[in-house]
């Protein structure tokens, strides 16, 4: 009889045990997981939440390409990229505690209270270029990051077009436009439109020079559609800032490594950006963007010069000698 009784008392503490095991299991599913090499705690089936707001160089599609990258190198971290809208702040101001993302992008022109962030820097720039057209027509060849080959006369000597030279038909768009006419000291009398409507006036020859973003004369250089860059200015406002969140998740500050990181920096030059990091994308081999970079992140103008007559045999925005001043 008390054989008995002790058998059941034993089988009673095992399935006690089996019970408390598989409770335990449930509540804690990565007890004793191991930690791959090169994979750390915290990068451990984590969602990151990034929102972008105000993206007026387009830069979303970079982002997503570079999230996605870093999803691939760090697993068990999910990002989750959002675009949002003033009603989407409002609420933060509201309940920031609960409605908060982990990551927000934001240009340099809103005005985001420093309270919210713990870590903020500069991601990717734009600027804006006064171009004319090409006096020779553009032969593309898909030998370099614009499909284009780099100019065999980088030396060669140029002469420099005096401002009272420039055409006299000129175009800006209605935001910014005038102001920075205005400081390359462009011949006044100058046509404004709706940005969309500019870079189609450009493309159809309705004017002879345009003032355009970098990010327009990447989509017009990529139609075939050569230019002659007159002068470049910087775009203060045009800055992307990366901010992490007041109570992110860990990997939060992380992704925001990775998109200052060199590798994801130069990744921009595909989307006619420019580093926030001070990064240099463009080489010899690309002179007028080149050009245009430094004024964007030197914050001063660049003077730029045609090519002599005799040298035109080919002449793309991406192959033009300049002279910065």
């Amino acid at each position: 009889m008390c054989m008995k009784k002790e058998k059941r008392s034993m089988w009673r503490a095992v399935l006690l045990s089996v019970c408390i095991s598989l409770a335990l299991a449930a509540l804690f599913p990565l007890t004793g997981r191991q930690t791959q090499p090169g994979q750390s705690l915290r990068a451990q089936r984590q969602l990151v939440t990034v929102w972008i707001y105000g993206d007026q160089l387009n830069a979303s599609g970079w982002l997503r390409k570079q999230t996605a990258e870093y999803q691939r190198q760090h697993e068990g971290v999910k990002i989750w990229v959002r675009t949002v809208t003033q009603a989407d702040l409002a609420l933060l101001e509201e309940d920031f505690a609960h409605a908060a993302p982990d990551m927000l992008l934001f240009m340099a022109e809103e005005e985001i209270p420093q309270a919210w962030t713990q870590q903020t820097k500069p991601l990717c720039m734009a600027g804006y270029a006064l171009v004319t057209h090409a006096k020779a027509a553009v032969t593309l060849a898909p030998t370099s990051l614009f499909g284009v080959t780099p100019a065999p006369l980088i030396n060669a000597a140029a002469t420099p077009v005096p401002r009272q030279d420039w055409p006299q038909r000129l175009a800006a768009d209605e935001g910014l436009g005038a102001y920075f006419l205005q400081q390359m000291q462009a011949p006044p009398g100058a046509q404004l439109m709706p940005k969309d409507r500019l870079q189609e006036a450009f493309a159809a020859r309705e004017v002879e020079a345009a003032l355009l973003s970098t990010r327009q004369i990447r989509v017009l250089e990529a139609q075939g559609i050569g230019m002659e860059l007159l002068c470049a200015a910087p775009g203060s406002d045009l800055v992307l800032y990366g901010a992490v969140m007041q109570g992110a998740t860990a990997a939060a500050a992380d992704v925001l490594a990775h998109l200052s990181s060199v590798q994801a920096q130069r990744a921009l030059a595909e989307e006619g950006l420019f580093s926030g990091q001070g990064v240099r994308l463009y080489g010899a081999g690309m002179p007028i963007w080149r050009a245009v970079e430094e004024a964007v992140q030197e914050g001063r103008q660049a003077q730029a010069f045609f090519w002599p007559q005799e040298k035109t045999a080919q002449i793309h925005l991406g192959q033009m000698l300049y002279t910065a001043k």
